[in-house]
């Protein structure tokens, strides 16, 4: 093997080494994101940004796919120091049909695109081709997100210079869509999960009886307002603290430890799910009677206790108990 022949492989591997690592520097960048705090808009931002900086493009943009309308708009970008509003707006303006222009095309192939030149580019139909050329763009990549069988949306880069394309760099970013259409579904999760704890919060803490919750080993983590009412405590005085400290008389907290530990073993519980009278403690150590609904939680491998509570000493419960 000639000395030229083995430069050349040399040089072949030493670019196929750096193009591992930056790979690998890409997805690591994108892993810690997936462990910062923040919305589902920052997520994407700062994955458009980590990408662009990691391709030397100058802009990255993320395309969402509409299936009611059945088109990808153009919602989130990120710019490095050009900004690009000629280019930036031709995006904006534009609803891709699947198979129209770039984004259109990546979100019928499912597969990524890349336009090493723009000037030589043919056959993809690029709309915004006139504007990108005028704004400077000379080549550009793009990448659907799968989720499953289905294509939730496109990003998509450009860059001032020329792109060098390999397969493996498409087998990448095809997998790479993967990645990022999981850490944004998962983040949509997460949103949807808080907001229904923030409505549940909401509702609970407006409901006409205290709400009280546990957990497995007894200590408080819901208090509501009402819950304060009643018993004179502050939430934020009670949350980790044992129940029975809190409201339970002392002759009856042998009983409430025995009572959770059945159902814990044993699944079964006599004071569940049905009205039960009992006195408890207000924070001022005097008694009253109160009626309660105690009822387990389980979900999201989570064994919780929730309880409702009436104060029974109020002249209209009496009322109201005496009919019934």
């Amino acid at each position: 093997m000639s000395e030229a022949v083995m430069l050349s492989q040399l040089e072949q591997l030493k670019k196929q080494l750096a193009e591992k690592a930056c790979q690998l520097d890409l997805m690591t960048s994108l892993a810690s994101l997936a462990n910062e705090p923040g919305s589902i808009e920052h997520v994407v931002r700062r994955s458009l940004e980590i990408i662009s900086r990691a391709n030397n493009c100058v802009l990255g943009q993320f395309w969402i796919v509409r299936s009611d309308d059945n088109v990808v708009t153009c919602t989130d970008w990120y710019h490095s120091t050009f900004s690009l509003p000629d280019f930036r707006q031709a995006s904006l303006d534009r609803r891709l049909s699947k198979g129209v222009g770039l984004g259109g095309r990546v979100w019928s192939t499912g597969l990524p695109i890349f336009i090493p030149d723009l000037n030589t580019e043919k056959g993809l139909d690029f709309t915004r081709k006139s504007v990108a050329i005028k704004s400077g763009i000379k080549s550009g990549f793009a990448f659907p997100l799968k989720n499953g069988p289905f294509i939730t949306a496109v990003c998509e880069f450009f860059s001032f210079e020329s792109l060098d394309t390999r397969d493996s760099q498409g087998l990448f970013y095809e997998k790479l869509g993967i990645y990022l259409a999981t850490v944004i579904a998962q983040r949509e999760a997460d949103y949807a999960l808080r907001q229904q704890e923030s409505l549940n919060k909401i509702v609970l803490n407006h409901a006409y009886n205290a709400f009280i919750a546990i957990n497995e080993a007894s200590l408080i983590t819901e208090w509501t307002s009402r819950a304060t009412d009643l018993f004179g405590w502050d939430k934020e005085e009670v949350v980790g603290k044992p129940l029975a400290e809190i409201i339970i008389p002392e002759r009856y907290r042998e009983a409430h430890m025995k009572g959770l530990f059945r159902y814990m073993t044993t699944k079964e519980g006599p004071v569940l799910n049905k009205p039960i009278r009992a006195p408890a403690l207000k924070k001022d150590g005097t008694e009253i009677p109160v009626e309660l609904l105690i009822f387990p939680i389980e979900a999201l491998d989570m064994k919780r206790f929730g309880a409702f509570i009436v104060d029974c000493s109020r002249p209209e419960m009496e009322a109201t108990i005496r009919l019934d």
